[in-house]
């Protein structure tokens, strides 16, 4: 969540990911186009769409030797092309998205990529075609403007929270089959004593309150459209308690509650 202030030319953001540096993506889907034949006649007629993207997928991880170890190459396949076995698909479609930590990085990996897609539909005696659909920058963020945002939250009341908030969070936490370990390993971090020591009393909380020393920047594997407004405007962003302590925040089991009734708060007290 974000919020642009036209007069400051700023933007200010809560997140999950206190000091990360986003990552650039490019998302985009490939389509292959073959020729429908019966298997068991005459399959020599047809030309399958699927085969070349079996292929497709076959291929980039066989390039991952040539680039980056930090980059990523996600996909999903969106079309096979139906679903009977006995014929030869003339269509199929996968939508792709890939990362890496520089945003030149990730128009190369995008360029190599088109190249594997060619070299299947060659293969295949197929034709493809490449569907950009959106970009993501990385971040450039504002370390003066965090500052001053970590002074207002630090200004914030330990006691946030009420008795309801600990209760119901309480009772999220105890149906976690597996918790995640953020806070604790930005705990870990700290280096100085009396902070680490106080950081670890909170560890035990259903809902953490005790606000951290700032986090050191760190590349992370996600990727957000502010990205591209840090590259506009300066960038700061804050990570507030909005979930259970230990909640996996890719699968909330609490249905945003925290995120609706106290993040707007938050929010306004650390601007």
């Amino acid at each position: 969540m974000g919020w642009t202030l036209p007069s400051a030319g700023i933007q200010m953001r809560r997140t999950v990911c206190p000091q990360r540096v986003l990552w650039p993506t490019i998302r985009y889907a490939i389509t292959f186009g073959g020729r429908f034949g019966p298997r068991r006649h005459v399959p020599e007629l047809g030309r399958s769409a699927l085969d070349a993207l079996e292929l497709m997928n076959v291929g980039d991880p066989v390039s991952e030797g040539a680039r980056s170890p930090e980059t990523r190459i996600h996909y999903a396949i969106t079309d096979t092309g139906g679903k009977a076995p006995g014929v030869v698909q003339p269509y199929a479609e996968g939508l792709y998205l890939m990362r890496a930590p520089k945003l030149y990085q990730v128009k190369e990996l995008y360029e190599r990529v088109n190249k594997v897609a060619q070299g299947a539909a060659m293969m295949t005696e197929t034709t493809v075609e490449i569907e950009f659909i959106k970009a993501c920058s990385n971040t450039v963020l504002n370390t003066t403007l965090l500052k001053v945002m970590q002074k207002n939250l630090e200004e914030i009341p330990s006691d946030f929270f009420d008795q309801q908030d600990m209760d119901l969070a309480a009772r999220i936490v105890d149906s976690l089959e597996e918790r995640g370990r953020y806070f604790e390993d930005l705990v870990e971090e700290i280096q100085d004593p009396e902070q680490r020591r106080t950081a670890l009393t909170d560890c035990a909380n259903p809902l953490h309150s005790v606000v951290l020393p700032m986090a050191r920047e760190r590349q992370g594997f996600v990727s957000s459209d502010v990205g591209n407004v840090s590259w506009n405007c300066p960038v700061a962003q804050i990570s507030t308690t909005t979930m259970p302590a230990g909640d996996p925040y890719a699968l909330l089991a609490d249905g945003g509650r925290g995120e609706e009734r106290h993040g707007p708060q938050r929010d306004a007290l650390c601007s």
